[in-house]
């Protein structure tokens, strides 16, 4: 269930918990979906996730970590863009259509959130016991709520 949260920002929190087989700890899968949309809206645009999955036996997506969604605010930008030129420039907002060009699906790439790069650790972080999973919790959810504010 989508909640409203901030504003017109609207949140999705699903937090699964797993009992370890060969250990007391847990592994724990989280993401926190966030979106932006007016209370009347019927469909809310998609903004970005945050993930922490211990599940799998990952070696290549950074754990915990980020999604965006590039095609949020399309059309802003490109009001925002035509505003700015003095005079209209022929086939400007078809530059960035998506129907004329090439596009990358930025939500499947995974931005490392809690990286250990400068101490040579790599970038996978095990969340294997709730103290660790809560701590990380409180912080993100705190640091999401406090930017939202910001930028609105």
């Amino acid at each position: 269930m989508v909640t409203k949260w901030v504003g017109v920002f609207w949140v999705y929190i699903e937090i699964d918990f797993r009992r370890n087989e060969s250990s007391t700890d847990y592994l724990i899968f989280f993401s926190l979906s966030v979106f932006k949309g007016d209370h009347d809206d019927p469909i809310k645009i998609p903004l970005f996730r945050a993930e922490w999955d211990n599940f799998d036996d990952n070696e290549q997506h950074p754990q915990p970590h980020w999604h965006f969604y590039e095609k949020a605010g399309l059309e802003q930008h490109i009001s925002q863009f035509t505003d700015l030129l003095e005079e209209e420039v022929s086939g400007f907002a078809a530059m960035i259509d998506e129907d004329h060009a090439d596009n990358v699906d930025m939500s499947k790439m995974h931005f490392a959130m809690n990286a250990s790069w400068h101490n040579n650790e790599g970038h996978i972080q095990a969340a294997n016991n709730d103290d660790t999973f809560t701590q990380w919790f409180v912080g993100l959810i705190g640091h999401i709520k406090h930017q939202l504010v910001y930028i609105s």
